[in-house]
């Protein structure tokens, strides 16, 4: 007899117990191999299976779920290693089925039986990206964070100017002198707790940078100067990718963030690491390439991210690379908008079967309501409401300390249908109320946009307004033609076409004619040699207007050859 839980239990013969031992050991196997094919109702069931025999040391028989639920503590104490293997698996399947209720029953049992901080790891990243999921962002944040302090790298709990600027010097003398040659070279990183505290803090990445941009910089400087101390491991790419990111985004040093890009990039070619080979990529193409490169180069490897991810069950990272393929086929003109609708539809659906709820309404939710008011199906163009989603419903819902990037996205994509239809007043309106863009979107081609949209409709109201209120809406449109220029300053061509396009406007407005008319053809040709079909519409369109209103017949005759 054995003792269990307030219970005198029975073991089974000693030769039945290795066949328990030998059939959940099939199931693992078995469990693993389908879910690196992405069959997760299966390996749900394969993992359950597994548990349920190692149930049977105790009972010698009988039902086998009875049987598992009745003596798992006897099978965690007699086959502990593979009773944790098992139910971390278990878990993870229900958390990649989107079957949250299972997944938390599971980790219960994880966190209540695991010996060590070190074995409840795997059931705490699944948590936290569980929480994500759901929209629950902060609490996987606070998660995140008390668990780190676990492993000894504490973090403050709010972030000041003084912390910031101290993290980030403490960062810059880590890298002092460090060459790409000597990154390449560091010995592996053996320290289990900082190998533990990279991976978690990759886990948290997409988190922060949704919900609390601030705390970005000093989980990119923590994973920096950890890589610097202790040595490479899978999660290194992820270091350097942000690092990346942050250079370009602050446009403190373009060339060396897309340097650290590249870096990070031949990190995930070296490591193969599954999580990093999509969760780097979607970094590197979202918020760096298009600081250096064409925005068009990005869009084939972030389909190929996409695909990666739900093939390795990285759910986030596969779901933030379909958001930034969708947004950069939309910005890029590189599939017909019918077609757009059509796959923004399809992935609204993919998502949501999974349990992806927060990168659904963040990313996907606002640009299929966006396609759907250029095609011509809400009830207004410029209300972004409609069959995938109701703006105000959102906004009024959203705390601005919940999902900034979510409010941030929302707001753009206003400011956009409010341009492009005329509502000039509507949209310089919206874009005041999205001051924070530069924050919300960090590092994204998104803030150069709502800066040029909102210097476009600057222009328009200068032009309708009186004398008092023009002189406002004309600095207003000089801001924006700075703000651009200084954004521009990596001259990768994503934003060159959109600055003389917005010169082009003021210039006209300003009374010089024939700077403007040169200044529209040339925006034109860059935009066409950029690739942009939809901003080389808009460029024909303003020019034809701004020849439409000079009133003479050969200017007539002028426009006709734009719009």
């Amino acid at each position: 007899e054995g003792e269990g839980e307030g219970a005198t239990q029975a073991f089974a013969p000693p030769a039945f117990r290795r066949d328990c031992v030998d059939v959940a050991l099939l199931n693992f196997r078995a469990g693993s191999r389908a879910m690196s094919s992405s069959a997760y109702t299966s390996a749900s069931s394969y993992f359950r299976a597994g548990i349920d025999a190692l149930g049977h040391i105790v009972s010698g028989g009988g039902d086998a779920t009875m049987a598992g639920t009745a003596s798992r503590p006897a099978a965690w104490e007699f086959e502990y290693d593979l009773s944790l293997r098992l139910h971390n698996m278990y878990a993870e399947a229900a958390y990649c089925n989107g079957n949250f209720s299972q997944m938390e029953d599971t980790l219960d049992e994880v966190f209540r039986r695991g010996r060590a901080l070190h074995d409840k790891m795997n059931g705490y990243k699944t948590l936290i990206k569980s929480f994500m999921a759901r929209d629950r962002l902060h609490e996987a944040i606070d998660t995140g964070f008390d668990i780190l302090s676990d492993l000894g790298e504490r973090f403050p709990r709010t972030v000041s100017k003084s912390v910031l600027l101290r993290d980030m010097l403490k960062t810059k003398m880590a890298l002092r002198g460090v060459s790409d040659e000597r990154i390449l070279g560091l010995p592996p990183m053996t320290h289990r707790n900082k190998l533990d505290a990279m991976e978690i803090l990759s886990i948290l990445l997409y988190n922060v940078y949704i919900a609390r941009k601030e705390f970005v910089p000093l989980v990119a400087f923590r994973m920096v100067r950890l890589t610097v101390r202790y040595g490479l491991c899978d999660y290194s790419s992820t270091a350097f990718a942000l690092n990346g990111m942050i250079l370009c985004g602050t446009g403190s040093d373009y060339d060396r963030g897309y340097r650290y890009g590249r870096l990070a990039l031949a990190l995930v070619d070296r490591f193969q690491h599954r999580d990093c080979a999509v969760r780097v990529p979607v970094v590197f193409y979202v918020n760096i390439n298009h600081w250096a490169r064409p925005m068009r180069d990005g869009v084939d490897p972030l389909l190929a991210a996409h695909t990666r991810g739900v093939l390795t069950g990285d759910m986030e990272s596969a779901m933030g690379a379909l958001g930034g393929y969708c947004a950069s086929c939309f910005s890029c003109g590189s599939v017909p908008l019918n077609t757009l609708e059509e796959r923004l539809r399809a992935s609204t659906a993919a998502m949501l079967q999974k349990g992806q709820e927060a990168w659904c309404t963040t990313v996907i939710l606002p640009l299929w309501q966006l396609v759907l008011n250029l095609l011509g199906r809400a009830d207004d163009p410029v209300v972004l409401t409609g069959e995938a989603m109701n703006h105000e419903e959102i906004l009024s819902s959203a705390s601005d300390k919940v999902n900034l990037m979510q409010r941030g996205t929302i707001q753009y994509y206003r400011l956009f249908l409010a341009t492009i239809f005329g509502r000039h007043d509507l949209a310089v309106d919206i874009a005041e109320a999205n001051e924070n863009i530069d924050v919300n979107l960090f590092a994204t081609m998104v803030v150069t946009r709502h800066y040029f949209h909102q210097g476009i409709s600057a222009v328009a109201m200068a032009t309708r307004s009186r004398p008092n209120q023009s002189k406002k809406f004309k600095k207003l449109a000089r801001f924006n033609i700075k703000k651009i220029q200084k954004l521009d300053g990596a001259s990768s061509g994503n934003r060159s076409h959109i600055v003389v396009l917005l010169k082009a406007t003021y210039s006209s407005l300003t009374g010089k004619a024939d700077k403007a008319a040169k200044r529209f053809d040339e925006a034109i040709l860059l935009a066409r040699h950029g690739g942009f079909k939809q901003d080389e519409a808009l460029a024909n369109e303003t020019a034809g207007e701004f020849y439409l209103g000079r009133q003479s017949k050969d200017d007539d005759g002028r426009a006709s050859e734009y719009i």
